[in-house]
This record gives structure tokens, sequence and C-alpha cells, in this order.
């Protein structure tokens, strides 16, 4: 099952109009979230340029998508640069320990 996409206030969204081409939904912004009993939000207040609407969530889709923060991302990069100098240490002790006859053959120390 699909989680459904978790709004946020000023977050940007494209809008749902029935009887209209996706070409023509107005952009709009959430102002205001409207919690359930369990906690979930089911209604949003939507800002768009024609006035303030309450919407449902499953008739909003989010046109810009979240990204990690650029910490979270350069310490990403900072990790996959350490796995990748291990794994270069670790081929060339394995180049070390082997050794060649004059057959060619590789033989592990």
């Amino acid at each position: 099952m699909i989680k459904p996409h978790d709004f946020k206030v000023g977050e940007v969204v494209i809008v749902e109009v029935t009887n209209q081409k996706r070409l023509y939904w107005p952009l709009g912004k959430i102002t205001e979230r409207f919690p359930s009993n369990n906690g979930s939000v089911h209604l949003v207040k939507v800002k768009t340029k024609n006035g303030e609407f309450l919407r449902p969530v499953q008739r909003l889709y989010a046109l810009e998508v979240q990204t990690p923060s650029v910490e979270n991302l350069l310490k990403r990069a900072s990790e996959i640069e350490d796995e990748k100098e291990e794994t270069v240490q670790q081929y060339m002790l394995n180049i070390l320990r082997s050794y060649q006859n004059r057959t060619k053959r590789l033989y592990q120390i």
C-alpha cells in the first residue's frame, strides 16, 4: 500500500478540479491543516488565486518534491567515500597477497 503524502503548511500543490483537464488545474498553497481524531490529516485549507478552499488531501498533488537536507546528503556522501576506500584497500591487499607462477596462474599466499 502506498503511503499518502503528508502535506505541510506552506507547501505548493496542484488542486484537482473535476470538470477541467489537468492542464488547467490551479496551483495553491496550503495555509492550514485539519487533523482527524486519529491524528492523520484528511482536510486542508488551500489558498489559490480565486480564494481559499477546504479540500480533501485526496484531491491535492504535491508540486514540489521534498529532498533531504544538505547536511544529510554530505554525511551520506562521506560514508560512501569511506566504503569505497575500504574496498580499494582490500583489493590492493589481495593483489599483494597473490603471486603468479610462470604459467601466469595467480596463487594466494
